[in-house]
């Protein structure tokens, strides 16, 4: 699910031209300079269970940290993340993502230095999935 999932945020043509490659699961490499990029984090996951034992699905949440130099910047990458992912449904590569929901956003921020401060915005994706 984890590759799918940066996959689908890769391949979107608004998010490729505000954020380059620069989403990852975790944080950014060390080294990475620009200030515009997504990261991922897992936050719970579960198997889907019935009478019959555990199923194909399994449900999970993935918190998307968006964060850029400048406010405006930030939102117009978040709304491009919510965009591409409230409500989708479809195969992405060997899984397939069952009616991604939005559940809350948060704002960011972040002092880098004594001049420098990211901001942004999070929120989280809750969707099931399934191998393909």
């Amino acid at each position: 699910m984890d590759e799918a999932f940066l996959a689908l945020l890769l391949a979107d043509p608004v998010l490729s031209e505000r954020v380059g490659r620069r989403i990852q699961w975790g944080v950014q490499p060390p080294g990475e300079t620009a200030t515009a990029y997504i990261n991922l984090q897992l936050v719970s996951g579960s198997r889907r269970y019935s009478l019959d034992g555990p199923s194909r699905w399994c449900s999970v949440r993935v918190q998307v940290d968006v964060w850029a130099d400048r406010t405006a910047e930030a939102l117009t990458i978040w709304r491009a993340v919510e965009n591409l992912l409230s409500g989708y449904s479809g195969p992405v590569g060997a899984v397939v993502l069952s009616m991604v929901r939005l559940e809350g956003v948060r704002g960011l921020s972040e002092r880098l230095n004594e001049t420098a401060r990211l901001t942004g915005c999070s929120g989280d994706f809750v969707f099931s999935w399934r191998s393909a």
